[in-house]
């Protein structure tokens, strides 16, 4: 849901064509062809022409194809067409774009930032690759300018919506050290120190969002949920237990297995601190490809790690369970123990199935416990649906993930390939479950702010298109289109769906 939050202000950058190295062949009446159209680019974008920018700066591109100016600001009119009307298709073209600008100029950090703002969008279509691209992008952006503070601030955004915190606080930390002027890194911090009931904190920075846009709504609507939880906070106040340490037993060096079949001496590490500490354990092990020592300290580390029935206590300790589970389940596979990497896979499942299901029904919850009419239900049970489409979709990557090792390792055998196959279509099936509640909240969302409702209800359609992706023949998702076309006024893509939700349905006739 915290792509709402996402504000990205980009400066169109101009560079006279003067500038640039002429090409042998072209002659002066050529390059004051080329500033004609960039100039006329230029007009046709801040009128928000932007088919008539993205034609004129090709004009100009052609003229002048090694200056990085052309190709940035082309990109930046195909983004912004893409943000008055999503499509990912439009967002590749600006991605494109961007790239090419950075091959002739890597040392200009906007071009890093536009593209990493680019970036960031389409996570909505393409989490993890998406993902990693833009938190990349924002880097090289302040490596090149160590004071970007929108950089920061736009990594700090990223960061907050895959619930890495603590890198998201840094960078935010940041950004408003160098920029304490914008709103969106005030209302960004402010969600994090909610998330660590730090309610005091939390409220400073809202209202300190609302001095800078007082006409904030998320803002506003966030600094009365976080007024509730205080009150909240202040009856019923609960103990954090404190983490247990495990001590274990010294073990002599011996030869461990490592990815290339090669053997390397390894000295046993003795004990874990915790479990974040055993993660980082973990990770070192698997890295080094020592698979023994990697299932070794999993176990270990998994024991560390409170559960809520089939689910773990919080998101924090979701991600450091399935992330050291599924090391564990790859170690296994290497060393051929598949029994006990199918009993780690099939937990993954299990585990990531429960909490997407915990998430859809905290938000259900956040939109029944909200009597104050304020709109904060819906957007708390929006972070909530959110956090359970992010999940879900990880959920998916490991169930194929799985399939895919019992194919390769036992291709004749039925039952391992049968329980790998329905864990895949239950965790799909879910995941779609949980995108159609995420993008009913997105789109109810849009009567908060009239301004954007119709971003809204573009948003809303991408989160289903998603998830028309994972299951084309899914009916509900269809319907669930279909009313926010309406919405919209697109009673033709509206019936479109309908029509094909309805079709779905029907029996199948026998040949």
């Amino acid at each position: 849901m915290q792509r709402f939050a996402l504000r990205l202000y980009f400066v169109v950058i101009v560079f006279c064509s003067c500038f640039a190295t002429p090409a042998a062949a072209q002659t002066p009446a050529e390059f004051e062809n080329a500033d004609k159209f960039f100039d006329q680019a230029l007009n046709d974008y801040d009128a928000k022409r932007y088919d008539a920018a993205i034609k004129n700066y090709s004009e100009y591109i052609k003229i002048r194809p090694k200056v990085g100016a052309g190709w940035f600001n082309r990109g930046l009119a195909y983004y912004h067409k893409a943000q008055s009307n999503p499509d990912e298709a439009t967002y590749r073209l600006a991605a494109a774009d961007l790239s090419e600008a950075i091959k002739l100029d890597p040392k200009t950090p906007d071009y890093w930032f536009v593209r990493g703002g680019i970036y960031s969008q389409l996570m909505a279509v393409d989490f993890e690759r998406s993902r990693d691209q833009a938190i990349a992008d924002f880097t090289s952006a302040i490596r090149l300018d160590p004071r970007f503070a929108a950089a920061y601030r736009e990594r700090g955004v990223v960061y907050e919506r895959i619930n890495r915190n603590d890198d998201a606080f840094a960078d935010l930390n940041t950004s408003i050290k160098f920029d304490p002027s914008n709103p969106l890194a005030f209302y960004t911090r402010a969600k994090i120190h909610g998330f660590r009931k730090n309610y005091a904190a939390a409220r400073a920075d809202a209202q300190a969002a609302l001095k800078l846009a007082p006409d904030y709504e998320y803002a506003k609507i966030y600094l009365n949920y976080i007024n509730n939880e205080e009150l909240k906070a202040a009856q019923t106040k609960t103990a954090t237990p404190t983490p247990k340490q495990i001590d274990l037993p010294t073990l002599p060096k011996y030869a461990a297995s490592t990815g290339s079949g090669t053997s390397t001496a390894v000295t046993a590490l003795t004990s874990i601190k915790d479990a974040g500490d055993g993660y980082s354990k973990t990770k070192a092990a698997y890295d080094a490809g020592n698979h023994r020592e990697t299932v070794r300290l999993a176990t270990e580390t998994l024991k560390l790690i409170p559960m809520a029935g089939l689910t773990t206590q919080n998101d924090t300790d979701y991600i450091i369970y399935t992330e050291v589970l599924t090391m564990r389940a790859r170690a296994y596979l290497a060393v051929k123990d598949v029994d006990a990497s199918d009993d780690d896979y099939d937990k993954l499942t299990q585990t990531s199935m429960h909490t997407t299901l915990k998430h859809m029904q905290a938000g259900l919850r956040e939109l029944q416990e909200d009597r104050s009419g304020s709109g904060a239900g819906l957007i708390m049970a929006s972070v909530e649906s959110s956090k359970a489409t992010i999940y879900c979709q990880t959920a998916v990557g490991t169930a194929l993930e799985w399939v895919e090792a019992v194919k390769k390792t036992r291709p004749n055998q039925t039952g391992p390939g049968l329980m790998a196959g329905i864990s895949l279509m239950a965790m799909r099936e879910m995941c779609v479950k949980a995108h159609i509640m995420h993008s009913t909240h997105t789109a109810a969302s849009g009567a908060l702010t009239p301004k954007d409702r119709t971003k809204a209800y573009q948003e809303a359609v991408g989160i289903l298109d998603k998830a028309i992706q994972m299951m084309p023949r899914y009916a509900e998702t269809y319907e669930a289109r279909a009313k926010i076309y309406r919405r919209m006024g697109r009673a033709d893509l509206a019936a479109a769906d309908e029509k094909f939700a309805l079709d779905l349905k029907q029996p199948t006739n026998p040949q």
